[in-house]
């Protein structure tokens, strides 16, 4: 059979066929769509990592290993799906997924797929999809930073285990004066076992986190909350088919000595999906997916009516995707999602179209664009979460139903001794029936807080990124996001307009090597009448390859600036440093 050009470009981005030593349930993923490779993650802390992509936002609570949310083009962190080898790993309670509760240890690579991609979730804004390593080696990594931040991991050709204990005690600055962050320490384990064979592959992943939680330096609480979450999944293919077995658990214990609460929460979630790939011309195959899940949330707090059992939520949704070969340049991708879900009501049902393309204009370039419908069902925290006198319930919530599109282009290519790759794209995202906590003012003077369907919301920008390198001297990286993004007519919170990075590298091939890392955001709303000034970070990467050690120096904030992602979660205003040795063997 005789593929064309366009096809071999679709199987060089994302192969459809199944190599000997992994079964890809997302394979392929988004060809037409805008994304960022997540490389060499275990050699960087995951919170950098993911921060360097463009388009991207990540708010940090307090330094190493505590609450980290991702922002994908504006949305919340509720509309980007996390995945595992194809699995989600997103909280049904709040939909959204801690990067504090990751180690980035024992995750060979990653990819960040930028707007909405329909047939395989029905999160809006993004994907962040996270793949476990397949090379056989036996690998130790030992770290050691300030405020007594410090981990052991090691990797064998089938398991990988990390563990790491930050205190976190750093100084900041409040309003002129110096003060120290105290109950900020945390502790986490990440297990991650799989056996990988030609056609099947069963993997588990347990995930725990044990975070001391201060508050916001406005609010001081001695609270504290335990985090225990174990996956299993089993995937297989048979010639043209694939499927996947799903379950996971989570037990999350929070406590509050200070008001003497406490709050229990655990979920179950699991789930079946089938898929299948047809080809019915030489230049159009066929791409349909059957999906299952089942979740359930159980919520107990102190007090005689403050718990709950949410019904158990059944998904169901089917996907069909078309690749087109419309000429040997010209790739088109239509696609449609059909989704019900068993607990909202009127709102049980919804389709999601989307059509995408890619279009080789030369050797060198391609010029990508999308177009899609998708909407987001609320979630467990969302529509049934309630604590007397404090927050109120609402199951009669809307899905948030978001209209968005972009369009760019992307040149690569090698001209003797330089390698070049840059990428550049527009998006914008109008979003109706927007899923947001609002305060409701009650007769005796209290407030209580209810999640709502508020409106409408708008979103639009431009991503640029791109790498340089001449031969084994200079590597340069840098990614710059435009990005408006307003709710009503209010500019949305914690959304900076600019966000950039860039990191220079010398040697970057060779046994030694440096980097000077900065990151920049601009100004962000915190509300309507106040505003958190610009961050920026300055940091020094020395890198030393001896044998089968690796040897790494860094410092972070170089010029020790003050920093805060988030009102009232400060972090270090003065220099600090990790060094870290890793041996493969």
């Amino acid at each position: 059979m005789k593929v064309s050009r366009s096809f071999f470009l679709l199987l060089s981005i994302t192969p459809i066929s199944l190599n000997a030593q992994s079964v890809d349930t997302l394979a392929p993923s988004a060809p037409t769509s805008f994304s960022s490779d997540l490389n060499n993650a275990d050699a960087k802390d995951e919170s950098k990592v993911v921060s360097e992509s463009v388009g991207v936002h990540l708010k940090d609570y307090g330094g190493p290993g505590k609450a980290q949310t991702l922002s994908i083009r504006g949305a919340k962190a509720a509309d980007v799906a996390v995945t595992l080898e194809g699995i989600r790993l997103n909280s049904v309670n709040s939909g959204e997924f801690d990067f504090g509760n990751l180690s980035s240890f024992g995750i060979e690579e990653g990819k960040i797929i930028r707007g909405g991609y329909a047939p395989y979730s029905s999160s809006p804004s993004g994907q962040v999809l996270l793949k476990l390593p397949r090379e056989k080696i036996y690998k130790v990594h030992f770290d050691y930073g300030s405020y007594q931040n410090f981990s052991l991991a090691g990797q064998t050709p089938n398991a990988t285990l990390s563990i790491d204990q930050s205190r976190n005690d750093f100084p900041y600055d409040d309003n002129g004066i110096t003060k120290y962050r105290t109950h900020n320490g945390g502790q986490r384990i990440n297990l991650r076992t799989w056996m990988f064979k030609k056609d099947h592959q069963v993997w588990a992943q347990l995930l725990y986190s044990d975070q001391d939680l201060p508050g916001p330096i406005t609010f001081f609480t001695d609270a504290a909350t335990q985090t225990l979450t174990p996956t299993l999944a089993y995937q297989g293919k048979h010639k043209n088919y694939e499927w996947a077995f799903w379950g996971t658990y989570e037990h999350e214990n929070y406590s509050d000595h200070t008001s003497e609460s406490a709050t229990l929460n655990r979920w179950w979630s699991s789930g079946v999906r089938g898929q299948g790939r047809f080809e019915i011309h030489p230049k159009v195959m066929l791409e349909n997916i059957f999906e299952w899940t089942q979740d359930l949330l159980y919520s107990k707090s102190k007090g005689p009516d403050e718990k709950f059992n949410t019904p158990v939520r059944h998904t169901l949704s089917f996907s069909e995707s078309a690749y087109m070969d419309l000429t040997d340049r010209w790739l088109l991708h239509p696609r449609v999602r059909f989704e019900y879900i068993s607990d909202l009501g009127q709102e049980n049902s919804s389709i999601h179209p989307g059509i995408g393309t890619r279009y080789r204009l030369s050797e060198n370039i391609d010029l990508l664009g999308n177009i899609a419908y998708i909407s987001r069902a609320p979630n467990f925290g969302e529509m049934y979460f309630r604590i007397t006198g404090l927050d109120l319930p609402n199951p009669d919530l809307k899905r948030q139903a978001s209209l968005q599109g972009d369009s760019g282009y992307e040149i690569h290519g090698k001209y003797e001794k330089v390698s070049t790759k840059f990428q550049q794209a527009v998006f914008i995202d109008r979003t109706k029936n927007i899923i947001h906590g609002v305060e409701i003012p009650q007769a005796n003077g209290s407030i209580l807080y209810q999640v709502q369907n508020l409106g409408t919301s708008l979103s639009y920008g431009l991503e640029t990124s791109g790498n340089f390198q001449f031969e084994r001297l200079f590597k340069f990286d840098a990614n710059y996001t435009l990005e408006k993004s307003q709710i009503a007519d209010d500019p949305a919170t914690y959304e900076p307009t600019h966000r950039m990075n860039m990191e220079p590298t010398l040697f970057p091939e060779d046994r030694f090597n440096f980097s000077l890392p900065l990151y920049m955001r601009s100004a962000v709303h915190i509300s309507k009448l106040k505003t958190l000034s610009s961050q920026w970070d300055l940091g020094f990467v020395v890198k030393a390859q001896i044998q089968r050690f690796e040897c790494k120096f860094q410092l972070f904030n170089l010029l020790g600036w003050n920093r805060e992602e988030l009102s009232g979660f400060p972090l270090s205003n003065e220099p600090s440093g990790k060094i870290s040795v890793e041996a493969k063997f």
